[in-house]
């Protein structure tokens, strides 16, 4: 089994990865599953999205998508006045 040396520089921790390993790009996607930590090349096509897909269940979504109800006007009055308070109204559209 092939090693990789693990280097600490400041507050970030770096992989050094023999050359056998090595991955086009300046970066990667970066993923933990259980106690491993995945690294992938990001890929500028579909094929990821593809992937992903078929590791969807069978049935997925075979009874439609369940649209949630449209927030009522007084609560999103509410929300709106919240953001103006938090000082980002000005980037909160309404949705009516």
């Amino acid at each position: 089994m092939d090693k990789a040396k693990l280097i600490q520089t400041g507050r970030s921790q770096a992989v050094r990865l023999p050359a056998a390993y090595w991955m086009p790009g300046e970066e990667v996607t970066i993923r933990r599953e259980g106690n491993k930590v995945i690294l992938e090349p990001i890929s500028n096509s579909w094929d990821s999205l593809i992937a992903s897909l078929e590791e969807l269940p069978g049935d997925f979504l075979m009874e439609g998508r369940k649209q949630q109800d449209s927030q009522p006007a007084e609560t999103r009055s509410k929300l709106k006045d919240i953001a103006m308070k938090q000082g980002i109204g000005d980037i909160v559209r309404p949705l009516d």
